[in-house]
């Protein structure tokens, strides 16, 4: 084996481009070399004006070396690990040193490119491209000196660097490219920058305007490519600057929203001390894409949210209901410590050496102020980022037909397509970097075919693949583009592609949009920009007190005013696609945590509870609109049941059972046939029966308490076999999981806090002991005396945590609360509501106590709350409490005392709704539409208030 002296493959530029993270230099040199020797013959050949050659040469050379490793460095390690068995204890270089020196001869790197052609090809492929885009750039910088300059009103000076590969590659590896000068620091851009000038003349325009302007980049468009100043993250001169810039982050997120942009994560902003700028605008004008590719006007639930501020992608949200892949990466994300998986190699320069993903956290981004080294999230700037979309919203809606003549009379330009998410191909690309996949062509391409599978109902998509597949095997991200004022569709080579994707062109939908600007349309919008931020709020740690959002709006002067706008307001808000109905609202999606975007099938802050408040509205004020709408709302549930991963929960607030209830309060009102409610009766029993062993949840909300009481309430109107024996499984499941402690008292672990026991209806031990004593009521004598001993030996367990001087019981969650509020899902008043119904139910066969006790807590306490209005844990509940139990025989003695407090309380809450809007059960959010935490709980309350015999949805009734 000839081997070659490293002097004649090394140069002076070579020697000084490596480090001590470089594995395997001497692939790397020869590889390097090799271009090296072209790219400085290609400079030499330029004229050398305002050019430091060696500087420059020696930052192309870094970029190369730095695109190189990412396509071999894995298969070299692993070709490397199949040259030896074992590791030598006495030596853990000897296998190493023994590679890196092969490596140094020719013939050994031909028969290593033999093995890998796949490999072979990438390299001489982005040798061709770098050549080819790094002396683009060079002569582009050279032709357009004298504009640069004049455009920057400043001196340039020499070019003394070339930073490659800032970005994605497309178009044949074209990328973002970041160039140093003596005096400056340019971006250079391989697009047209045409958008980004309209974008310039309308904030301009907008600026004039403005007392609070707005910055733009610098641009000077050369027509298929441009220049950009560099804008530097620069922190805040005072804390107070935080207030100017997140107004005019808001300002930036409405002009990105009346021009359909899209993919505006966190690495396109620069905090630039008290101003946010967008740095690249590509994204901008998205159009509307029919994605069937038949010419039908069918829209998907993804097309409805693209019509809202979430297509921007500054704010969090999710797509689809149950969605656990949240991205973290949006606008205004402070990525700071967030956790992401890197693939990294360990061991380096040792026989040990190995590629691993391990867990890595992630710097401060540059798209949030810094003040003082701390990152400031918008928490505490909420009403700033909001004034600022609200002023931009009323300039196009005041100057629409100013704005539309600018467009017009604009130039027509290129615009990029984002058919798919980016980071659905920089995935195929890198896990295409696998040895497996260096091997064989054939292999790289089955792997491509993948793309074949998804999207399938799509047509579109099948026209798109070939174009997809091609770029991809170039290393490119596929690129798509369209004109301005047109709806052609071209692919990375400039071909049409024929797939009626556009409908209208770019302009024309940006020309809908600001035609049809609103004060509602407003409103709506900044809805949902609280909705997001009320999610990120509180799936974070900061302190209660540094959120408000509240947009105050006017407010009817009558309960029948509030519940009929109110409710239109929410019909309007629906968004409608493929048949199907939804609303955007914040909810807990299957992690636990609490999402911005559409809402899964339950009753707690789902479909079903919006359907069950419009059918309610509908049959009492004979509004046959709604009417309608419930029938829609209905088959969407049906849609979407089968596809959720909550179809087997048996809860009766957000599982299976609460779409049992939902369709048993629909046939009580006459909207649905005998025949759908036995089928469905069909459906739930076999689900309970086959789920039943399986659910370890035991409380109200979200096990077999309530479970057992949806089968009491189905048993009572219809009687059925089949429901009454599904209803004892349960009962005798619920039983046998009963602790009995030594005095003989009963009681059921917490299903959420380990080893504890906890008071109250919806998570404690009242309100399983309600859905007995239901349950009581259509069972034989032995078994309720039965269920009348374990509800008396139960509350006396639950007993033992009521503290006399308090009148209240004490609060076993891990929350530094000894005492819960007054509320129905902890505390007094779901006690109260529990043991009023439980005496009413069994009478003197059990023992109830504290009653009286627990009414004086909550007429007490119960509007002094901080959680809101909301049915689950707010004023709204509170009343709604007080008027079930305010007809009880066993309170009649407060009846008068308990109706005086219901219209002191709803007076104050039409004080509260005057003065600040609606405040749901969600930390922040006035927003939402769902029915234990938002609008059309406290609706259906109001509701209650002129017709109580509404069933209380509370019980389950």
């Amino acid at each position: 084996m000839t081997t070659l002296n490293r002097t004649q493959i090394e140069s002076s530029y070579t020697r000084d481009i490596f480090d001590q993270n470089d594995v395997f230099t001497p692939f790397l040199e020869q590889v390097i070399v090799k271009f090296e020797n072209k790219i400085k013959e290609e400079i030499n050949s330029l004229p050398s004006f305002h050019i430091d050659e060696d500087s420059v040469l020696q930052s192309i050379l870094k970029s190369y070396k730095k695109k190189i490793k990412e396509v071999s460095d894995k298969t070299i390690i692993f070709e490397f690990h199949e040259t030896f068995e074992e590791l030598d204890p006495q030596n853990n270089r000897k296998y190493y040193d023994a590679f890196s020196k092969d490596l140094q001869d020719k013939s050994f790197m031909n028969s290593l490119f033999h093995k890998y052609p796949v490999l072979h090809t990438n390299i001489n492929q982005i040798e061709r491209q770098y050549l080819h885009n790094c002396l683009a750039i060079l002569k582009r910088f050279q032709s357009d000196y004298m504009e640069l300059e004049d455009n920057h009103e400043n001196t340039i000076g020499k070019l003394l660097s070339i930073s490659m590969d800032l970005g994605d590659t497309h178009c044949g590896g074209n990328t973002v490219a970041k160039l140093e000068c003596e005096h400056t620091v340019l971006m250079y851009k391989p697009r047209s920058l045409q958008a980004d000038k309209l974008y310039e003349e309308i904030t301009s325009f907008f600026n004039k305007k403005s007392t609070v302007g707005i910055q733009t980049v610098n641009t000077l468009d050369k027509g298929s490519y441009g220049w950009q100043s560099y804008v530097p993250h620069l922190d805040l001169q005072t804390k107070k600057d935080g207030h100017l810039y997140y107004k005019r982050l808001g300002m930036q997120l409405a002009f990105i929203y009346m021009f359909h942009g899209s993919d505006f994560h966190y690495e396109n902003i620069i905090a630039h001390e008290s101003s946010p700028v967008i740095i690249d605008l590509e994204t901008l004008f998205q159009p509307s894409m029919n994605l069937e590719g038949t010419g039908s006007k069918t829209k998907h639930l993804i097309d409805r949210i693209n019509e809202t501020v979430y297509k921007s992608l500054f704010l969090s949200h999710s797509t689809s209901p149950e969605d656990t892949d949240m991205n973290n990466y949006y606008g205004l994300s402070n990525v700071e410590g967030q956790q992401y998986p890197e693939e990294r190699i360990l061991h380096e320069g040792t026989d040990e050496i190995c590629v691993k993903t391990q867990t890595a956290e992630m710097d401060k981004g540059t798209n949030l102020p810094v003040f003082q080294d701390e990152v400031q999230n918008i928490f505490g700037y909420e009403v700033d980022f909001l004034e600022g979309f609200e002023e931009v919203y009323l300039f196009f809606l005041q100057y629409q037909e100013e704005i539309t003549d600018i467009l017009e009379d604009f130039p027509n330009f290129p615009l990029r397509l984002v058919m798919r998410p980016t980071y659905v191909y920089t995935n195929y690309l890198k896990a295409l970097r696998h040895p497996k996949y260096q091997v064989s062509f054939q292999e790289r391409d089955r792997v491509l075919s993948f793309l074949k599978d998804s999207y399938t109902s799509f047509k579109a998509f099948q026209g798109l693949i070939p174009h997809e597949l091609e770029d991809l095997q170039n290393q490119d991200v596929p690129y798509f583009y369209t004109y301005f004022k047109s709806y052609e569709v071209f692919n990375s080579q400039g071909d049409i592609i024929n797939q009626n994707i556009i409908e209208n062109s770019p302009m024309q939908e940006v020309m809908d949009r600001i035609h049809s600007l609103s004060l509602e349309g407003l409103r709506y919008q900044i809805q949902l920009i609280n909705m997001s931020l009320t999610s990120s709020f509180n799936n974070t740690d900061a302190p209660s007190t540094s959120f408000e959002t509240n947009h105050k709006y006017s407010i009817p002067h009558s309960y029948e005013n509030i519940i009929e706008k109110e409710t239109e307001a929410i019909w309007r808000e629906r968004l409608e696609a493929n048949d199907m109905i939804q609303w955007l609202s914040l909810s807990a999606n299957p992690n636990g945590n609490i999402v911005a975007g559409p809402i899964s099938f339950g009753f707690y802050d789902g479909l079903a509870g919006i359907a069950y408040y419009l059918a309610a509205y509908s049959k009492q004020y004979q509004a046959d609109k709604y009417h309608s709408a419930v029938k829609q709302c209905t088959e969407t549930l049906h849609q979407m049941l089968p596809n959720s991963i909550l179809k087997n929960n048996l809860s009766a607030y957000y599982g299976i059972s609460s779409y049992a209830y939902y369709m048993e309060k629909l046939y009580e009102m006459g909207m649905t046939t005998e025949e759908e409610i036995r089928n469905n009766h069909t459906k739930y029993i076999k689900t309970v029966q086959s789920q039943l062993i399986d659910t370890h949840t035991n409380d109200f909300i979200g096990g077999l308490a309530g479970t057992l009481k949806v089968l009491t309430t189905l048993c009572k109107n219809h009687q059925t076999p089949e429901l009454v024996e599904t209803a004892h499984y349960v009962y005798s499941q619920l039983k046998a999981r009963i602790i009995v402690n030594e005095d003989e008292t009963m009681y059921w672990l917490s299903d959420s806090f380990p080893n504890t026991v906890l008071a109250g209806f919806s998570h404690g031990l009242t309100g399983i002991c309600y859905a007995l004593s239901e349950y009581a009521t259509i069972v034989d004598n032995p078994i309720r005396r039965e269920i009348a001993d374990i509800i008396t030996k139960t509350l006396a367990y639950e007993d033992k945590l009521y503290e006399p001087e308090e009148k209240n019981w004490q609060d076993n969650r891990s929350n530094d609360k000894a005492f819960s509020a007054p509320l129905w899902c902890h505390g007094a008043a779901g006690i109260l509501l529990g043991r009023v119904k439980i005496h009413e139910n069994i009478g003197d066969l059990c023992t109830v106590n504290h009653i009286e006790d627990a009414l004086s807590t909550t007429l007490k306490q119960g509007y002094n709350n901080q959680q809101g209005n909301s049915l689950c844990h707010g004023i709204l509940g509170n009343i709604d409490i007080l008027l079930e139990v305010s007809q009880k025989p066993s309170l009649k003695a407060h009846r008068e005392e308990i109706e005086q407090t219901i219209e002191t309380w709803v007076h104050q809450f039409w004080e509260s709704m005057i003065r600040q809007g609606w405040h749901s059960g969600i930390r922040g959010d006035y927003s939402s539409v769902g029915f234990m935490l938002g609008k059309t709980g406290q609706l259906y309350t109001l509701l209650r208030l002129n017709n109580p015999s509404l069933p209380s949805v509370l019980l389950l009734d």
